[in-house]
């Protein structure tokens, strides 16, 4: 069976019965999310998996509750794909100025303590989050498509630097081959989520996305000269 070709469209464009099933989808207790939320709470913070599994119900009511309650956000991107019965969207993604985000008000108070050489102190630094796939859509074909997007809106909103954080650690190998690196000292204040830097303007960065692009047919971004 041949890999799906996904587009994608922002989540304020979809009839809103469309994002709400989406969004209920992606954060049902059978789905990666919650997978990887309870392996955070258990391997990670150590809970039992009685508690485990009641801190991931609140992390899953909590984050359903914060897109359901804004579905016009415009920083907020679904891929998907077209069939005869139209657009079906099955992943969700969003990339907005670190500071715009609560999660990104606390890593940026972080950054300016590190070295400026390291991490830019002009650089306009964005916030990747909310990244996630149906579990019938999972794959590398719909990862690399989300990445080719989120290259596409840092380019539009001109940003330099997007921060990542997931609760899942096993994503650090996927991430890197991407082109995100993890420098030393960075981490999201009273968690121990996974957190890494991309920079979005790095030649083979850019050269990546346009190498991803347009292996998966999608409009590719220009490489830097």
């Amino acid at each position: 069976m041949s890999q799906p070709r996904y587009t994608e469209m922002p989540l304020c464009r979809l009839p809103r019965a469309t994002a709400t099933t989406l969004i209920d989808q992606l954060f049902s207790a059978d789905q990666r999310f919650a997978r990887c939320f309870h392996r955070y709470w258990r391997d990670v913070m150590g809970m039992s998996d009685a508690a485990a599994a009641r801190a991931t119900h609140d992390e899953l009511v909590t984050s359903s509750a914060v897109l359901r309650a804004d579905l016009a956000d415009p920083f907020v991107h679904t891929i998907g794909v077209t069939h005869d019965r139209g657009y079906e969207p099955v992943g969700i993604y969003a990339v907005r100025p670190l500071t715009s985000h609560a999660v990104g008000r606390r890593l940026d108070a972080t950054l300016p303590d590190l070295p400026r050489s390291e991490w830019g102190a002009r650089a306009r630094r964005g916030l990747v989050h909310a990244v996630a796939i149906r579990d019938d859509h999972a794959g590398l074909a719909a990862l690399r498509s989300a990445f080719v997007g989120v290259a596409r809106r840092a380019s539009e909103q001109e940003l330099d630097v997007l921060y990542f954080y997931s609760s899942d650690h096993r994503l650090a190998g996927v991430y890197k081959h991407f082109g995100m690196d993890f420098p030393e000292g960075l981490g999201l204040p009273g968690s121990r989520h996974l957190v890494g830097r991309y920079q979005v303007h790095r030649i083979d960065n850019r050269e990546r996305v346009a190498f991803t692009a347009a292996q998966l047919g999608l409009v590719e971004l220009p490489v830097a000269a």
